[in-house]
């Protein structure tokens, strides 16, 4: 952990991570500003939720519940691109190389949108439901799961990119 800190708190560190994450974040807001993202991630939702539950019914960006009017809308804001840019950018600003990076950003990547999979499917059924905890978990709950996921997350991800003689203390 002390190598890590180190690393990210040196200014020869500092400013390139402002930059990465002033151009991945406007990057991660053009793509998930984007209808098609939007769009895709319903799909694959509604699509995983089919298994379990034949009635959904996905339109444009939305998963209704098809035997009730309720519904889950995917924005922008429920992609996932924010904290992929934000991890992205960690990743990029440290001493390995680019293949290592970009190893990097696809385990995030993934495991980012798995975590999302599983968290607006828990909302579609928290929406379909009419639990009244909606926005409880929606605005408390999985905000507290995605930090915590997000620094686990980095930090096995780190664990498996940087050199052993170097991650010894995390």
């Amino acid at each position: 952990m002390t190598y890590l800190f180190r690393e990210l708190t040196s200014i020869t560190r500092f400013v390139p991570l402002v930059l990465f994450l002033i151009l991945f974040q406007a990057l991660a807001w053009w793509i998930s500003h984007g209808t098609m993202t939007q769009v895709g991630i319903a799909n694959i939702v509604g699509t995983l939720l089919r298994f379990v539950d034949a009635n959904v019914v996905i339109e444009y960006n939305q998963i209704w519940g098809g035997l009730t009017e309720r519904y889950v809308v995917i924005d922008h804001q429920c992609t996932g691109f924010s904290l992929i840019a934000t991890l992205s950018a960690i990743l990029f600003v440290l001493p390995i190389n680019w293949q290592k990076k970009i190893t990097g950003v696809v385990i995030i990547i993934v495991f980012v949108q798995l975590e999302n999979v599983v968290r607006i499917s828990h909302l579609y059924y928290l929406v379909v439901n009419n639990s009244p905890s909606f926005d409880f978990y929606h605005l408390y709950l999985w905000q507290g799961v995605n930090f915590v996921y997000a620094i686990a997350l980095f930090l096995i991800t780190f664990k498996l990119l940087i050199p052993k003689e170097k991650n010894e203390i995390i």
